[in-house]
C-alpha cells in the first residue's frame, strides 16, 4: 500500500463510476418514461447525499474502531440488492417497429423546467 496505488485505485473506481452513470441514467429513463427528468434529478440528489453520508460512515469506524471493511460490505450489499431489483423491471422492447415510431406518446402537460433547473442548480452547488 502505498501512493501510487491509491492513486491507480481512485483511477478505477472513477471509471467505475462514470461506467454506471453511463448505463444508469438511460435505463432509468427507459423504466419511468413519465417521470425521466425527475428520476435523473432523484438519482444525482442520491448520489450527491452518498457523497456526503459515506466519509461520515467511515470516520464514524474510525473513531469508534469498528472493522473498515463494513465500509466496503455495505455499499456492495446495497449494489447488489439495487443491481437484482433492476434485473426484475421492465424494458421496453429493443426491436422498433417502423409503424409504432409514429404513434409515440406525447406529454399531457408541460415539464416544470423551473423547478427541475433550480433543483439541478442547488444539487451542483451542494
Amino acid at each position: 500500500p502505498n501512493l501510487t496505488l491509491a492513486y491507480g485505485l481512485a483511477v478505477c473506481v472513477g471509471i467505475a463510476n462514470s461506467a454506471l452513470d453511463t448505463g444508469g441514467y438511460p435505463a432509468l429513463m427507459e423504466c419511468f418514461p413519465k417521470a425521466s427528468g425527475s428520476a435523473v434529478i432523484l438519482v444525482k440528489a442520491m448520489v450527491s447525499f452518498g457523497q456526503m453520508f459515506y466519509p461520515m460512515l467511515v470516520s464514524y469506524m474510525l473513531l469508534n474502531n469498528i472493522w473498515y471493511g463494513y465500509g466496503l460490505i455495505i455499499p456492495g450489499i446495497l449494489f447488489v440488492l439495487i443491481t437484482l431489483m433492476l434485473l426484475k423491471s421492465k424494458f421496453p422492447s429493443q426491436l422498433v417497429d417502423a409503424s409504432v415510431t409514429n404513434e409515440l406518446p406525447q406529454m399531457n402537460s408541460k415539464p416544470l423546467v423551473w423547478l427541475e433547473g433550480v433543483s439541478s442548480v442547488l444539487f451542483g452547488v451542494a
